[in-house]
C-alpha cells in the first residue's frame, strides 16, 4: 500500500502542479523508503534464484597406474622409479622407506658415471680413444713386442683390453689407503691374459687404468674429473660422486654414490644433450663388441637377451644371439649395479628410466633388471597416451 503511494506522489511530482524541485526529490525519495516497509498482503512474494550446480569433474585415468602396479608388485619393498622425457621429469614414484632424495651406493652404475666423464674430455679434446697409456703413465711398456703396448683408451672402455683378473676383497680398489694411480699399476705388473681387442671381460681394472690416464690428462683427480666434467655442469649436489673407499682411490667401476634426483638429472643431460654433443652422444650409443668374444658378463645382462657393451655402459639386446634388430636404431643404454640401482636411456623412444634401490641380495641386480625389462613398453605406452 505504501509503495503504491509513493508511486502516486512520483506520478504527481511529474504533474504541472509540483513545480518545485524540493517537491519532486522528496517525491522520489519517498518510494524506496515505502517500498521497503513490511505491510499488508498485497506485496509480491520475493523471487527465489535457485544456482545451476556446477558439474561434475570427470576423473582423469592415471596414465602410469600400470606402471605403478607393476613397482607395487615388485618383490623388493623400498624401491623408487623415475622416468623423465625431453619435457622434464614425468613420473617420480616411492615404494616403502626408499626416497628419492637419499643417498645411496649405486655400484656398477657408477660405470656410466665414469664413462661420461672421460667422454666428455675426449669432447674436451683432453683426450683420444686411440691413446694409448702410456702416453700418459710413464711406466708403461712401449715395446712393440708387449701387447700391453697396443692397448687403446677405447678398448680399456669397452673392457676388451685384456685386463681380465679377478678382484679379490683384498685387492686394491678396496683399499682407501692406496690411490687411485698405484691401483693402476697393480693392474698392469699382474699383465694381461687375453690379446687386447679379442674378449670382452666384465672386470674392474680396464677402468681403473683408464681413470689414471684421466687423472693424467686433466691434472686432477678422477673424483673431481666427475665434479668438472658432469656434476657441476649438470648442477648435481655434492652427494653424487665417484669418490668410495676414498676420494684418492675411488673405485672408477663401483664406489660411486647418489641421490636418485640426482641420477635423473645426469640421465637428462644425455638425453638432451645437455652434457654431450651429438658426436659423443653416438659413441656412448654404439656397440663396442661387436666382433669380440664374451668371456664373462654378469648373469643380469644374458637372462632376458644378449647385451652387448658400449663405452663403460651396456646397449640392451632382448634377443639371443645378437642380431641386426638391436644393432639398429639408437638402442637403450643402461648401467646395472650390484645393488639393484638400474638407469637406463630409450633414445629410439626419447625418455629415461632409473630404478632406485640398495639392496644387499646377491640376485639384487636380477631382479631389477627384469624389473627395468617389464617396465620398458608400460613406460612407453604411458608416454605415448601423454603421461
Amino acid at each position: 500500500m505504501f509503495a503504491a503511494l509513493g508511486l502516486a506522489l512520483l506520478a504527481k511530482a511529474m504533474s504541472p502542479m509540483f513545480k518545485t524541485a524540493r517537491t519532486f526529490i522528496a517525491a522520489i525519495a519517498l518510494v524506496p523508503i515505502l517500498a521497503g516497509c513490511g505491510g499488508g498482503g498485497s506485496s509480491a512474494p520475493p523471487v527465489t534464484v535457485t544456482p545451476t550446480p556446477s558439474p561434475t569433474p570427470t576423473p582423469t585415468a592415471d596414465k602410469w597406474a600400470a606402471v605403478k602396479a607393476e613397482v607395487d608388485g615388485f618383490s623388493v619393498s623400498n624401491v623408487a622409479l623415475i622416468v623423465g622425457n625431453a619435457s622434464g621429469v614425468r613420473l617420480r614414484y616411492e615404494r616403502g622407506a626408499f626416497k628419492l632424495t637419499d643417498t645411496h651406493l649405486v655400484a656398477s652404475a657408477s660405470k656410466m658415471m665414469a664413462g661420461l666423464t672421460i667422454l666428455k674430455m675426449i669432447e674436451d679434446g683432453q683426450m683420444s680413444l686411440g691413446d694409448n697409456p702410456q702416453k700418459y703413465l710413464p711406466y708403461w711398456t712401449t715395446s712393440a713386442a708387449d701387447p700391453r703396448s697396443r692397448i687403446t683408451l677405447a678398448q680399456l672402455l669397452a673392457f676388451t683390453s685384456g685386463f681380465n683378473a679377478s678382484d679379490t676383497p683384498s685387492g686394491c680398489i678396496s683399499n682407501a689407503a692406496t690411490t687411485l694411480q698405484a691401483c693402476a699399476q697393480d693392474y698392469y705388473t699382474q699383465g694381461i691374459t687375453s690379446t687386447p681387442g679379442a674378449n670382452f671381460f666384465y672386470s674392474n681394472g680396464h677402468l681403473e687404468i683408464a681413470g689414471a690416464m684421466a687423472e693424467v690428462a686433466g691434472s686432477k683427480s678422477f673424483s673431481q674429473l666427475y665434479r668438472d666434467k658432469v656434476a657441476v655442469p649438470l648442477g648435481l649436489g655434492p652427494v653424487s660422486g665417484i669418490n668410495f673407499p676414498s676420494a684418492a682411490n675411488p673405485r672408477i667401476a663401483g664406489g660411486g654414490s647418489s641421490t636418485g634426483d640426482e641420477y635423473a638429472k645426469m640421465l637428462d643431460g644425455v638425453l638432451t644433450g645437455r652434457l654431450l654433443n651429438a658426436a659423443s652422444v653416438a659413441t656412448f650409443q654404439t656397440d663396442q663388441t661387436a666382433t669380440a668374444a664374451f668371456s664373462f658378463r654378469p648373469s643380469a645382462t644374458t637372462q632376458l637377451g644378449d647385451w652387448h657393451y658400449t663405452t663403460a655402459s651396456w646397449r640392451e639386446c632382448d634377443f639371443s644371439p645378437y642380431d641386426s634388430r638391436c644393432a639398429t636404431g639408437k638402442g637403450i643404454i643402461s648401467s646395472p649395479g650390484a645393488f639393484g640401482w638400474t638407469p637406463w636411456i630409450d633414445f629410439d623412444n626419447g625418455y629415461y628410466g632409473l630404478i632406485a634401490m640398495e639392496e644387499g641380495a646377491a640376485n639384487a641386480a636380477n631382479i631389477s633388471v627384469q624389473l627395468e625389462q617389464r617396465l620398458q613398453p608400460m613406460i612407453v605406452a604411458a608416454l605415448a597416451a601423454g603421461g
